[in-house]
């Protein structure tokens, strides 16, 4: 059913995939030999989005589609997953392609209906969110140097954002 969204884990040594199939899962997969190490069910509707960021000395994969959750599991060194969170976003619109990513220490989520939304990680604290475009939000690139983010939409624009 196709692969909508992949990662490394944060050291490099996992490759993290999620997508369309009827089960909605989320595959970790060994980088060296491509063998499938774990799948996990959290989802009840299609998987469009993953990321992976580390916080301390823990590696975290957040997920998010056409339910109204993002999941959240810590991803163990044997590539299993433990301690599913699910967290619902509390917008009415679904999350679109490729617009989660971690930077900061905030996961930033983007909307079908132009609309970004900010969680503190991993506690999933509610940190604001507004509506700066007028299409779904495609991408978000996170910028570490400058602390930061970018976000591109169907609208034909592109908006920069800086944490204080």
């Amino acid at each position: 059913h196709g692969v909508s969204s992949l990662d490394f884990s944060p050291d490099g040594k996992l490759l993290c995939s999620v997508g369309q199939d009827p089960y909605h899962t989320v595959g970790i997969w060994d980088w060296d030999d491509g063998s499938l190490l774990t799948t996990a069910r959290g989802h009840n509707a299609p998987v469009f989005t993953l990321s992976s960021t580390k916080v301390g000395n823990d590696y975290y994969i957040m997920s998010a589609g056409a339910d109204p959750n993002i999941n959240i599991w810590k991803l163990l060194p044997n590539g299993s997953l433990k301690g599913e969170i699910q967290k619902q976003h509390g917008m009415r619109n679904n999350i679109t392609v490729f617009s989660l990513a971690i930077t900061h220490g905030h996961l930033i989520v983007g909307f079908s209906d132009g609309t970004i939304k900010i969680f503190t990680v991993p506690s999933m604290g509610n940190a604001g969110f507004w509506k700066p475009h007028q299409g779904p939000i495609y991408n978000i690139a996170p910028a570490e140097d400058v602390k930061g983010f970018i976000t591109g939409s169907q609208d034909q624009k592109f908006s920069c954002y800086y944490f204080k």
